[in-house]
């Protein structure tokens, strides 16, 4: 990708990223995430119901990244009374990335009329843990007669079933300078040990492999709709034991504690230890 400024005279594909790189661990550089352990044991006697208490949590660990790209050249030539024009050709999309779902922003910032534009949006969720099957899905964009100063916006719904996740984009776009220009570019939203501090990695290599395992095995129990809704819930769960009356405590064969709901929903949570605090949960799920 180049990081070249704009200049006259010179050609570009894929200009700049508002990151330098734009494989971003996912909610890297955000307060929320630099609290320490005690601070997520948010007693739950301030929220009127449990939902509310979950999307708390939720929400918590939702954060937006975006991410910039522009496909296009810029030059300077002569029209035909040998008059020097700059003709820009150029196409900014901006892509914003949370848990659920992915919105493309399409802005003409040239002078001319970007006169066809048709793209494919292929998204992958993985994980590193062997076994698990990738999700995939495609998507399909096009429009026509983009004038300069205006925008396109398309809103997909996508599984971040894994914490691997890639955004690959294709671009075509055709200008009414004659020109036209072809680009791919890879967006990522993912997950790694330093995003995930209250979870325990147990005999797995890492606690990303561990929490995708885990999804993977329970998230229709607790109705999780993506890895990180599922994390939250965890958390949530976690922080719900401080009442241990609403629990049947356990030991399980490997010494860690395992907290059973005795009321609906059915819900379990396995911590490492009884404190309920740092990076101790093995697991959590409804059955």
């Amino acid at each position: 990708m180049k990081n070249d400024m704009l200049k006259i005279g010179t050609k570009f594909i894929l200009l700049f990223s508002l990151f330098m790189s734009t494989e971003v661990s996912i909610l890297a550089n955000t307060d929320a995430y630099s609290q320490t352990q005690d601070e997520y044991l948010v007693s739950n006697q301030y929220f009127e119901t449990e939902n509310s208490y979950e999307e708390f949590y939720e929400n918590l660990f939702n954060k937006e990244e975006t991410f910039s790209i522009e496909i296009g050249e810029s030059d300077e030539v002569l029209d035909s009374i040998s008059k020097a024009i700059v003709i820009r050709d150029i196409l900014n999309i901006k892509a914003s990335i949370n848990n659920d779902k992915i919105t493309l922003t399409f802005s003409n910032i040239g002078n001319t009329t970007i006169t066809s534009y048709s793209g494919s949006l292929n998204i992958t969720s993985s994980s590193t843990k062997s076994g698990l099957t990738p999700v995939k899905s495609s998507k399909k964009i096009s429009f026509l007669n983009l004038l300069p100063g205006r925008t396109k916006e398309y809103t997909f719904v996508y599984s971040m079933k894994f914490t691997r996740n890639k955004f690959e984009l294709k671009n075509i776009t055709t200008h009414s300078s004659g020109r036209k220009y072809t680009a791919t570019e890879n967006f990522y939203r993912n997950i790694y040990d330093n995003n995930l501090s209250s979870w325990n990695r147990g005999t797995f290599a890492n606690k990303a492999m561990s929490l995708d395992y885990h999804h993977n095995k329970h998230q229709s129990e607790v109705s999780s709709s993506n890895v990180m809704k599922y994390y939250s819930l965890a958390v949530s769960e976690r922080s719900r034991t401080v009442n241990t009356s609403l629990y049947n405590q356990t030991r399980t064969g490997t010494g860690g504690y395992k907290y059973t709901r005795k009321a609906s929903p059915r819900r379990y949570i396995i911590l490492s230890d009884k404190n309920k605090s740092g990076g101790n949960i093995y697991s959590f799920g409804g059955k």
